[in-house]
């Protein structure tokens, strides 16, 4: 059975090769410069939580730069990758456990939202960390869901039936993250400390400021506030905002279905719920609550989230509670 309280990424743990009497643990880093040698120390710089000097030495290992692929060649330095860049724009792996086992849905309209929103940390004005709302960690945690994307090697995460459960997982996170921070997004101004993300408070878009109106949703989902090069090929164009927000949902409910015996069920559920709620939003039959099967490969084509869809649930199911 796999479990998010036993979870720790086997990829972050520190690999000891013990050859006998007086051999050193470590013999494998003889050659600092391989990559096996960069792998242990970028598993060290993210236990130290310098995410941002592990991310430099994975993307060079990677061989990341520019405009070019967000991928690794290989699939252990791509969980590498992904964990900096998700540490870089403070997604913990470890808080978000902590989080998961404790989180407890708010109770009424748009609880799964808020529950899902307060599964990340809250962001802290004085180091600039955490929150998911900065247009700096949009953009890093984008890259996450990229690296591992591209590990199943088909684009935009439309088959991950390759992906181990560990993989998933960690895409899962930063999936949902991805979703939680576009709803948030600011239409006009991504780069202020309040642009993209959720109230720490009520679960809801900090963009809707004091409610979510029908000016202020339909802004949001036609903004075009999207990373320029993001893991779904959303052009940042009119309308991205709602198009990303779709997809980082739909495929993060499709990689947590994906997880074998998964035990913590709720948070699974919990996103499963919110895709459904979005999907079959209904104005003149309204259910902010629905409750929705388990997204797979073979019923991924029946979820078909709108721009219309998702301004009716951010204005009627999103209200300050």
């Amino acid at each position: 059975m796999f479990s998010v309280k036993n979870f720790i990424f086997p990829i972050l743990l520190i690999p000891l090769v013990i050859s006998g009497c007086g051999s050193s643990a470590f013999e494998f880093l003889d050659n600092k410069n391989s990559p096996e040698a960069n792998r242990e120390s970028v598993r060290m710089l993210i236990d130290d939580q310098q995410y941002d000097e592990a991310v430099s030495v994975m993307e060079g290992q990677c061989g990341i730069s520019g405009s070019g692929p967000i991928e690794c060649a290989n699939d252990d330095d791509a969980q590498l990758m992904a964990a900096a860049y998700m540490g870089a724009a403070g997604l913990d792996v470890l808080d978000f456990i902590k989080n998961a086992e404790d989180v407890a849905a708010v109770g009424g309209d748009g609880s799964d939202f808020q529950s899902m929103a307060f599964l990340f940390p809250p962001y802290d004005a004085d180091t600039g960390k955490g929150g998911l709302t900065l247009n700096d960690n949009f953009t890093k945690i984008d890259k996450a869901v990229q690296v591992l994307c591209n590990i199943t090697g088909v684009a935009n995460c439309g088959d991950i039936s390759g992906l181990t459960d560990d993989q998933s997982l960690q895409l899962t996170m930063a999936q949902a993250a991805a979703g939680v921070i576009a709803m948030g997004v600011d239409p006009t101004n991504q780069n202020v400390a309040t642009a993209g993300g959720y109230n720490t408070t009520s679960g809801s878009p900090v963009s809707c400021g004091a409610s979510c109106n029908a000016v202020e949703t339909g802004l949001i989902m036609l903004s075009s506030n999207v990373p320029s090069s993001n893991a779904f090929d959303v052009s940042a164009t009119s309308g991205a905002v709602g198009a990303y927000v779709a997809k980082t949902l739909i495929t993060s409910a499709l990689s947590v279905g994906s997880i074998g015996g998964f035990v913590d069920a709720e948070v699974a559920q919990m996103i499963s719920d919110l895709v459904a709620t979005i999907d079959n939003i209904d104005i003149n039959n309204l259910d902010c609550e629905a409750t929705g099967t388990q997204v797979t490969e073979q019923n991924l084509g029946d979820f078909d989230i709108t721009n219309e869809e998702l301004e009716i649930y951010m204005e009627q199911c999103l209200q300050l509670q």
